[in-house]
């Protein structure tokens, strides 16, 4: 059928369907602006999006005009829901109705095309993914000394590293390098040099497949079907390529445990290929493009978020040097001069440990929890929320709400320690996700972020490179802050 042809046809039934199901919006739907047809509120929110600084800041733009907490808008013929507030982020964390998520082919192209891995998936088997790797990640030492260990000794390669080099730093790529040398040791039992060649392929790639995501993520949800009409322009034949390019990557990585088995599992991928043997060839549950799957899952949610959150802490000690000054005062005070920092020295770092929390409230990596898909019919506040509808929680607008923080323009860790010296725990943020959906490696990006941090400072006072200026802030799927230049000056005492 000539091209033409079919694009008319698809956009007629596009209209259709959203004139059937949207033109008139129910008074039982979260308030919203009315959409247009076939693209419904794509155009508002991508212009908002570029005027504001990203997705989340389009929602709180259109939220202040709606004067409502929840709003209903349409991507495309989709209903979406967008909720603010610190009492509807727990609703959707811990309540089941919402711990759905999305089927289509832009979730689909993340785990190369299919309903794979563990963050896409819901129902009983993610529910059974996700367990497996919490308990074998456990028994590898995901969650004992073991971690501690690995963390230690990757911030003494990382200061060695650093010594040659501490005039004029780019810190993101070295940082982003410690933490997939510490994954990697317990997906595959590997750590790469900072200088390996290696490493700045693989960055680029993921790199390169993040911003594919971010710009096509959107359209080829809503719009599969133009992947066949404009596969280049869409973004479609790039996401393919780079899937290959992983999928490659995670072949020769599987095929080199197979060649070199052990007695005594080393890794996850060796835990894992036991379980595939044990299974049998045809499991859909247990099998190598699953393990694929899984092991991106580890460093897409994991990767950038835990680098990305300590650079944005690094920035803020040099954005706010009385800070850094009370940080390095509390580890001279507690640390020995040859003492390498670990997480277990938080209980007598409550001053560091509450420094953390406020910049990751004050740059939060993750603006927002979602997508989410409503499992069934629900009401909220007497707003009728159908079955598949998405779901998304601004996280954005609540780490800046002046009515739960008071001033959060300011850069004030006391916020999070008690009168009676205490660190305030989880009851105030949701850094790490709750519930069904919590981070599986949340203990390991704590456990990094603190070490590395407490390393650095201990070491070294930072401030700007000559000739740079203070990073901004990256929209996109996740705020990633930009090229931070550093100039690192050994402390003495």
């Amino acid at each position: 059928m000539d091209q033409t042809i079919l694009l008319s046809l698809c956009l007629i039934f596009s209209c259709f369907l959203f004139l059937l199901k949207n033109y008139r919006r129910s008074s039982k739907l979260p308030p919203g602006p009315r959409g247009i047809p076939i693209f419904g509120n794509l155009f508002l929110i991508k212009r908002l999006s570029r005027a504001h600084g990203g997705l989340h800041r389009a929602f709180q733009q259109i939220s202040r005009e709606q004067k409502s907490s929840i709003l209903g808008l349409h991507f495309g013929s989709s209903l979406v829901v967008v909720f603010f507030g610190r009492k509807y982020m727990k609703m959707i964390m811990s309540e089941e109705a919402f711990q759905g998520r999305p089927d289509n082919l832009f979730t689909r192209l993340r785990t190369m095309g299919e309903r794979r891995g563990i963050t896409i998936l819901d129902g009983p088997v993610f529910h059974e993914q996700r367990k497996f790797a919490v308990r074998h990640l456990s028994q590898l030492g995901f969650q004992k000394n073991e971690m501690k260990a690995f963390i230690q000794m990757e911030l003494k390669h990382f200061l060695d590293f650093l010594k040659p080099r501490e005039e004029n730093v780019c810190i993101n790529p070295l940082l982003t390098s410690a933490v997939l040398n510490v994954i990697w040791t317990f997906v595959a039992d590997r750590r790469f040099s900072y200088d390996d060649p290696f490493l700045n392929d693989w960055f680029d790639l993921f790199n390169r497949r993040g911003k594919v995501f971010d710009l096509s993520g959107g359209l080829l949800s809503q719009f599969p079907w133009i992947r066949f009409l404009a596969p280049e322009k869409s973004g479609y034949n790039l996401i393919l390529k780079i899937n290959a390019e992983l999928k490659k990557f995670m072949d020769t990585e599987i095929e080199r445990h197979k060649a070199n088995e052990s007695t005594e599992p080393r890794d996850f991928i060796d835990v894992y290929l036991r379980e595939i043997k044990a299974a049998g060839p045809d499991s859909p549950v247990f099998n190598e493009d699953q393990l694929i799957a899984v092991c991106l899952d580890f460093f897409i949610a994991g990767l950038h978020t835990t680098s990305d959150s300590l650079t944005f802490a690094l920035i803020a000690m040099v954005k706010f040097p009385e800070v850094q000054t009370k940080v390095q005062k509390c580890l001279d005070e507690v640390l020995s001069v040859d003492e390498i920092p670990h997480y277990d020295d938080r209980q007598r770092l409550p001053y560091i440990e509450a420094v953390l929390l406020e910049s990751m409230r004050y740059t939060h990596v993750v603006p927002f929890i979602g997508p989410r898909r409503v499992m069934q019919d629900v009401v909220v506040d007497g707003y009728r929320i159908p079955k598949n509808t998405l779901v998304f929680g601004d996280l954005d607008e609540y780490y800046r709400s002046q009515d739960s923080w008071g001033d959060p323009e300011n850069f004030r860790p006391e916020r999070f320690i008690r009168k009676n010296g205490e660190v305030i725990s989880e009851d105030k943020h949701f850094f790490f996700g709750r519930g069904a959906r919590s981070c599986i490696g949340n203990v390991l990006a704590k456990q990094f972020v603190f070490t590395f941090f407490c390393g650095i400072l201990k070491k070294y006072k930072l401030s700007l490179a000559p000739s740079s200026k203070m990073p901004g802030e990256i929209p996109g799927i996740t705020t990633k802050p930009e090229p931070f230049f550093v100039s690192m000056t050994q402390r003495g005492r």
